[in-house]
């Protein structure tokens, strides 16, 4: 019989894993506090420090990973070999999800380990089999997880593969328990493996509580970098770093800072953009950003006039340096041109679900007739008369992130919403308009499913019983706006405006 070392009990290992007696009760596992306290659980007693990944789907061991072998314990299964048969702990089926570089993570626990100095018992041994399937039921990935890969027993550790998925599908994951080893399992995730930096808070006001910013696959000597505006807020970041008001934990999937935006920020002006960057020497390679410091708008109607709210965006992707096309073009908009209007104007970020938040909250509380929202689209003015229940920007490799970092796989925009919503705007009639102008226009049905189609969407659903115009116009891209093309933008908004209020 092999010795063992063994934290909170015993069982076999090498070629007798029966002979050693196994406690009849699963032994409490640790987190793994004891390499460097990255996971103690929260309340809940499945989720370590770090957290699932933004977008991670997850099979919990007990109920949805459908085992067919082993039993239940306080947070997990248990495998037993003197009274369990192999078999499968996972199987499990994902979402639909995208193109690109996944990671299959399995949360698991020994026992035991083997002493280094027991040659009978074998680090190679195989543990646990995961693999990973298509929709056509091909095998995409598969490991086996080897007995020398958990290193402290009692202790949960993570332990996966990185699979490419080459369509649009659902992908099947299953984990078999060899019967070599008493084992626990927590859970099972899969989550996008691209390199993708995800500030947790949403644009907004400055968080009071430390604010997670998540990097998935980080490279070996990442750093952080951080500004708001112009400010170059790093050293004071790396400060906090150092004297622990901020900190740094490490995965072996991804890392997470939480840093106290409160006393970060202190000496910004507010609302301020926030760009935090992922950097290896002096190359940056991930950015996120987020507007943080924002107030609610002051409802800037006038009685009597027809009320207009007019909204653009910031630039993205979150480190552009270039202009946004429907951002110069709101706020070139000479409100005077149109008689008997008063005009409300907002800047939105570049973020799914912040973005119509933001026009719901101000079409709550300030009450505009018509509300119409502008974006940076492809070449021409396109004139959108169709919104989608779908976010999806993850069909190009790696996938297209908005700019907090957040990927939109193929999901609902509202759970129970219909398929389709139409403007609400007088499409035909401004295009008409603009045409006139000599200006390159047209009706289209195809917003995308990035975020300005969140917008229009769901803003359409939130001014359905209130009475209120609403749609959704994509400006030519245009990285650095000048004179003549912010005249050109103006005008657009105008004739839109005009024809919206004509058709009241």
């Amino acid at each position: 019989m092999c010795a063992v070392m063994c934290a909170v009990g015993m069982s076999g290992c090498g070629s007798t894993p029966e002979a050693t007696p196994e406690p009849a009760q699963a032994p409490r596992l640790h987190e793994d506090s004891e390499l460097g306290g990255l996971y103690h659980d929260f309340l809940d007693g499945k989720f370590d420090a770090l957290g699932h990944p933004v977008g991670a789907e997850v099979f919990d061991a007990q109920t949805t990973c459908r085992p067919e072998t082993g039993v239940d314990v306080p947070g997990g299964r248990w495998m037993r070999p003197s009274s369990d048969s192999p078999g499968t702990v996972c199987a499990a089926t994902t979402q639909a999800i995208s193109r690109g570089r996944f990671a299959i993570n399995v949360r698991a626990a020994v026992d035991v380990i083997c002493a280094p100095q027991d040659s009978e018992c074998d680090q190679d041994t195989a543990l646990l089999t995961i693999t990973v399937r298509d929709d056509a039921d091909a095998v995409i990935g598969t490991r086996q997880v080897a007995r020398g890969e958990f290193q402290v027993a009692g202790v949960y550790q993570n332990v996966g593969l990185n699979v490419t998925n080459y369509r649009n599908a659902q992908l099947s994951v299953q984990v078999e328990w060899t019967g070599a080893g008493s084992l626990q399992m927590a859970y099972v995730e899969i989550f996008r493996a691209t390199r993708r930096l995800t500030i947790a808070a949403p644009s907004g006001p400055v968080p009071t509580e430390p604010v997670q910013i998540e990097l998935l696959d980080p490279r070996e000597f990442t750093q952080l970098t951080l500004r708001c505006g112009d400010v170059d807020r790093t050293a004071e970041l790396n400060t906090m770093l150092a004297d622990g008001r901020a900190t740094r934990e490490e995965g072996e999937f991804r890392a997470l800072w939480k840093v106290p935006m409160v006393d970060l920020l202190q000496e910004c002006p507010k609302p301020t953009p926030v760009l935090v960057q992922a950097v290896e020497g002096s190359q940056a390679y991930s950015s996120a950003r987020v507007t943080l410091g924002i107030a609610e708008p002051e409802c800037a109607f006038t009685s009597g006039t027809t009320k207009v709210l007019l909204t653009g965006f910031e630039p993205f992707p979150a480190d552009a340096t270039t202009d946004n096309s429907s951002l110069a073009a709101v706020r070139a908009f000479d409100a005077s041109q149109v008689a008997g209007i008063s005009v409300m104007k907002l800047e939105l970020p570049v973020e799914f679900d912040t973005a119509p938040a933001l026009v719901e909250r101000a079409i709550e509380r300030c009450q505009p007739d018509i509300v119409v929202s502008f974006g940076q689209g492809r070449s021409v003015v396109d004139i959108e008369r169709t919104g989608y229940n779908l976010k999806a920007s993850s069909d190009i490799a790696g996938g297209v992130p908005d700019n907090r970092g957040i990927v939109g796989d193929h999901e609902p925009i509202v759970a129970s919403g219909p398929s389709e919503r139409t403007s609400l705007l007088p499409v035909e009639r401004i295009v008409r308009a603009i045409r006139d102008d000599g200006v390159d226009v047209r009706l289209s049905d195809d917003p995308g499913r990035y975020v300005c189609n969140n917008v229009l969407y769901r803003v359409l659903g939130f001014v359905a019983a209130r009475g209120v115009r609403f749609g959704f116009v994509h400006l030519p891209r245009i990285p650095r706006v000048d004179e003549t093309d912010r005249a050109m933008l103006a005008q657009v908004v105008q004739r839109v405006v005009e024809e919206s209020v004509a058709a009241q």
